[in-house]
C-alpha cells in the first residue's frame, strides 16, 4: 500500500501540498490499484487573478502487458474542490478594486496508455507511448464582491468544459537501481477544448453576455525530468522538474518533492 507526500511549486508563484494513500494489486502480469488524494490549501498567482484551492480525488488505474515488451494502462480520476478564495483585480477611473469571491468545482478526467518497452541495457528502458486524454470540470455559478465600490463586481454562471488531447512520447528511464533517474520528452495535441465559453454580467447589469476564452494553443511540448533514491526497503523520495512550453505562451516550469512509504 503506498502512502506518499509532496510539495509542488510553479512558475505562475503557485504552491501545492499533496497527501496520497494508495492500494495496489497484483495478479500474474495484471496490475490494478485505486489512489485517495488530497491537496491542501493551493496557492495560485497570475497578473490580475489569485486563487486558493482544497481538493479531494479518487483514482482507479490498471496496468495489462499485451506482448513482452508493449503494454497498455489507463485511470479514472473523479474529483471534487472548493475555492474558498478567488480574488480579481478590476480596473475602473485609474483606480484598482479587489474583488473576492469563493465556489466549488467537479472534475471528471480519463486516460488511456498504449507503450513499448525497448530494453536498451539491463537496467535502462526507452519507452515511446501514444496517450488519449478525456477531462470534464464544472465550475459553480458565483458573485464578486467588494467593501469599497461595487460597480466592478462580477457574476458568473456555471462555467463547464471539457478537452481532449492526444499526447506522443519518449521517456528514458533506469530502473531497479538504488538511484534512479528517468526523462520524458511528450508532444500534446489539444483535438477539443481549447477554449472555455463564460456567461458572466456586473451585478446591477439585467442580461448576461456570453465571452469564448482561449485556455490554451492547441499543440504544446512539455520535459520531465527526475529522480527516485530508494532510502530503504518501505521509503522512497522522489524529485521532478517539468516544463511545458507552446507557440504563444510562456514556458510554465514546475518542481515537485515526495517521499513514498509502503506500508
Amino acid at each position: 500500500m503506498p502512502f506518499t507526500h509532496n510539495n509542488e511549486a510553479q512558475a505562475n508563484n503557485g504552491l501545492s501540498q499533496y497527501l496520497n494513500l494508495g492500494f495496489l494489486y497484483h495478479q500474474s502480469n495484471l496490475m490494478l490499484g485505486t489512489m485517495l488524494s488530497s491537496e491542501q490549501n493551493s496557492k495560485n498567482s497570475y497578473q490580475d487573478f489569485h486563487f486558493k484551492q482544497n481538493s479531494l480525488s479518487l483514482s482507479f488505474f490498471g496496468f495489462l502487458p499485451i506482448t513482452k515488451n508493449t503494454w497498455i494502462a489507463s485511470n479514472i480520476t473523479l474529483g471534487k474542490s472548493t475555492l474558498p478564495e478567488i480574488r480579481r483585480t478590476s480596473y475602473l477611473e485609474h483606480t484598482n478594486f479587489l474583488e473576492s469571491s469563493h465556489t466549488k468545482s467537479k472534475q471528471l478526467s480519463a486516460n488511456l496508455h498504449l507503450g513499448y518497452n525497448f530494453q536498451l541495457q539491463e537496467n535502462v528502458l526507452l519507452v515511446p507511448t501514444i496517450t488519449y486524454s478525456y477531462s470534464r470540470i464544472k465550475i459553480n455559478d458565483h458573485t464578486e464582491n467588494n467593501t469599497i465600490y461595487n460597480s466592478g463586481s462580477m457574476q458568473f454562471k456555471d462555467i463547464k468544459q471539457s478537452q481532449n488531447i492526444i499526447s506522443a512520447g519518449l521517456t528514458l528511464s533506469t530502473q531497479n537501481q538504488p538511484i534512479n533517474f528517468y526523462s520524458t520528452l511528450k508532444y500534446n495535441h489539444i483535438m477539443s477544448g481549447d477554449k472555455v465559453n463564460i456567461q458572466s454580467k456586473l451585478n446591477q447589469a439585467q442580461n448576461y453576455r456570453s465571452t469564448e476564452e482561449k485556455l490554451s494553443d492547441k499543440n504544446s511540448i512539455e520535459l520531465s525530468l527526475g529522480s527516485s533514491i530508494k532510502l530503504n526497503s518501505k521509503v522512497t523520495n522522489y524529485y521532478n522538474f517539468n516544463i511545458a512550453k507552446s507557440k504563444s505562451e510562456k514556458a510554465r516550469p514546475s518542481f515537485a518533492i515526495g517521499i513514498k512509504l509502503n506500508l
